[in-house]
């Protein structure tokens, strides 16, 4: 845990979806695999697609800022990308 200091920053996805390079070497269970791991599954449900990375997630949208009047703990490795509030 580190501690955070109190500020503002952009929580969420922006519109700008990620470049290609970025998303290209990213690898999902094949097809196969899921059927094998969820053999009562519904293999048409199982849609392998990268259009959550690119565009963010459902709860990611819209981007909107979030001020900390405190500082807090929070953990250590970085799971997204802070940029300040303008």
């Amino acid at each position: 845990m580190v501690l955070i200091a109190p500020g503002s920053f952009v929580m969420g996805e922006s519109a700008t979806p990620l470049p290609n390079e970025l998303t290209k070497n990213l690898s999902y269970p094949k097809r196969a695999e899921l059927v094998k791991k969820f053999p009562h599954g519904d293999p048409d449900k199982f849609a392998i697609t990268v259009a959550h990375v690119r565009e963010g997630d459902f709860d990611e949208k819209p981007a909107r800022c979030d001020e900390r009047s405190e500082a807090s703990p929070q953990g250590q490795y970085q799971s997204a990308f802070l940029y300040g509030c303008l």
